[in-house]
């Protein structure tokens, strides 16, 4: 897996942004490669899955950009645990298949 990382850092954010056009699929738990991240974006990279443990272990992430990949599926209770999650953008995938509780955990 090859993909290029730029960093976000200010007060308020601590921030990566994924970009490549190679990657297929985020590995599972993030959290180890991006420890206490609010902000992930990892848009146009050609994302076709979303690994189930992608995301344990960052309940600080507050904004999630997942646009403009090639997303077909969210499994159910994918976003588990990410109960300070406020920007959560899917736009521009190819979704045609949303399992129940998918978004369970989430604020509304």
């Amino acid at each position: 897996m090859r993909f290029s990382i730029f960093e976000i850092e200010s007060d308020d954010v601590s921030g990566k942004i994924l970009s490549d056009h190679q990657l297929l699929t985020l590995p599972p738990q993030l959290n180890d490669i991006f420890p206490n991240v609010s902000e992930l974006s990892a848009f146009g990279c050609g994302l076709i899955a979303i690994n189930r443990n992608a995301f344990e272990g960052m309940g600080d992430l507050k904004v999630l950009n997942l646009s403009r990949n090639k997303i077909k599926e969210i499994e159910s209770e994918i976003f588990m645990n990410l109960s300070q999650l406020v920007v959560l953008d899917l736009s521009q995938n190819f979704i045609d298949n949303i399992e129940v509780n998918a978004f369970e955990g989430l604020n509304e």
